[in-house]
């Protein structure tokens, strides 16, 4: 059986989900002798690389719900800040322009801002809002990273995996 592996399941006849020991010597004889005749064990044969394929399509699944989610804090964020940033004057607006620019590590596309179509919105165009604290090339607002490679969303993942471990302790590490 080259490139799959058998895989055997009991139908216990009891709550226990321990095998008695008669059970268990079934299995060991279906396992060394396929062609026992031997009842209560259902064996399908089932190929490794469909396996990975379906744990590799749960992921995907599991990543693009946890995207999604990520959005939709993102987009709850930005209404937070118009609410709480709506008296602000531009100078404000420019400093904490300024520190998110900082915190990007380069002039941030109007994505890659919390508060970003209000800052727009107040400036008359994210051009002239970054033209109050930013003099080089605005090559990065032209071409804004992948919404899963912004460094929002790559730190909101990150406090996502933090939490999820620590309410999710792995089993034999301490």
């Amino acid at each position: 059986m080259v490139g799959s592996t058998m895989i055997c399941l009991l139908y216990l006849t009891r709550a226990s989900t321990v095998p008695s020991f008669t059970e268990q010597v079934a299995l060991f004889l279906y396992v060394s002798y396929p062609d026992y005749p031997i009842m209560g064990i259902v064996c399908k044969k089932y190929d490794r690389s469909e396996i990975m394929r379906s744990e590799e399509a749960q992921r995907t699944q599991r990543q693009a719900k946890l995207l999604a989610a990520i959005e939709r804090k993102i987009a709850y964020k930005n209404i937070e800040f118009i609410i709480q940033h709506q008296n602000d004057t531009k100078d404000e607006l420019a400093i904490y322009l300024k520190a998110c620019m900082d915190d990007i590590g380069h002039a941030p596309a109007k994505v890659e801002v919390i508060g970003g179509d209000y800052i727009e919105y107040r400036f008359g165009s994210w051009e002239k809002a970054l033209g109050r604290i930013y003099s080089g090339p605005l090559s990065t607002i032209k071409y804004p990273p992948a919404f899963k490679d912004r460094k929002i969303v790559q730190d909101m993942l990150r406090q996502a995996l933090e939490q999820y471990r620590s309410t999710h302790p792995q089993k034999g590490v301490q």
